[in-house]
């Protein structure tokens, strides 16, 4: 997808995804990646019952709701 990314690891088992996509680059859906991919719905599977609130890539429109409760809108656009 041409994105990069970077996690930050906080205290009491938090962790914070950035990912940074470049302009004019769509990011494929986690829906469709998972389709085309078993094992990525596998991972999928066991990583959403793990988180807590998290999503059953097996029920429609979970994952997709759970993307729309942890993404934020940009913060701050910084361009070196």
């Amino acid at each position: 997808m041409g994105a990069t990314r970077n996690t930050l690891f906080l205290n009491a088992g938090r962790m914070i995804r950035v990912v940074d996509i470049p302009e004019g680059v769509k990011p494929t859906p986690m829906e469709e990646l998972m389709e085309k991919d078993p094992n990525v719905k596998a991972f999928l599977r066991k990583l959403g019952s793990i988180i807590e609130d998290g999503f059953d890539p097996d029920v429609p429109g979970s994952l997709e709701a759970f993307n729309r409760r942890i993404t934020f809108p940009l913060a701050y656009d910084v361009r070196l």
